[in-house]
């Protein structure tokens, strides 16, 4: 379901602001979106602002949606500043994490950290401990922590992890070395 809380719309000119939110109950939770601008309304080629929320979203429904492997947790984090144009992100700052649910396990598909290793640095500034040792005969591993924050500026992505372990920063941590995610080199641009 889609509900909005738009108490008013200002337009000044070609720039559209509507102040309010617009809510959606997707993938067992809900996404916010507020804080819509669009600049240059009457263009072919507008430029859309908002800020984007997400709270309690089912990762198993989501991958599966998605079709990103598979994954499961409850997700929550948001998206700030997110500015669109000509159809394509052009800057935003993203921080999302797993959060513990009672009920709800952890666990990831190998297809699934492969899609993420690859979306956060392809394959150079990321590095999974998946095709090493015993690992490489799972499909399905569990996870104790996901978390990153990533910002995207002059297309430019610049991807963090939010694990800090031994000197290092991960997307992923799992126990007794199951999977992980490392980010190689932190705060390095990924054009």
């Amino acid at each position: 379901s889609l509900r909005a809380e738009i108490p008013e719309v200002r337009i000044d000119g070609d720039h559209l602001r509507a102040p309010g939110r617009f809510e959606s109950d997707v993938f067992g939770g809900r996404i916010t979106l507020s804080g819509l601008q669009v600049e240059r309304i009457f263009s072919r080629l507008p430029r859309i602002g908002m800020d984007v929320s997400a709270r309690g979203l089912s990762l198993e429904q989501a991958t599966r949606a998605l079709d990103l492997g598979r994954m499961s947790g409850t997700l929550e984090g948001s998206i700030r500043g997110l500015v669109i144009e000509r159809g394509q992100p052009q800057a935003f700052l993203a921080d999302f994490s797993v959060v513990d649910r009672k009920g709800v396990p952890k666990w990831v598909s190998a297809d699934f950290v492969e899609d993420v290793a690859t979306l956060f640095g392809s394959g150079n500034a990321v590095s999974t401990t998946l095709n090493r040792g015993v690992n490489r005969f799972f499909q399905r591993y569990r996870y104790d922590a996901f978390g990153f924050t990533c910002r995207l500026k002059n297309d430019v992505f610049y991807p963090r992890g939010k694990i800090r372990r031994d000197g290092a920063e991960y997307l992923m941590w799992g126990r007794w070395n199951y999977v992980r995610i490392v980010i190689r080199d932190p705060g390095r641009g990924i054009p």
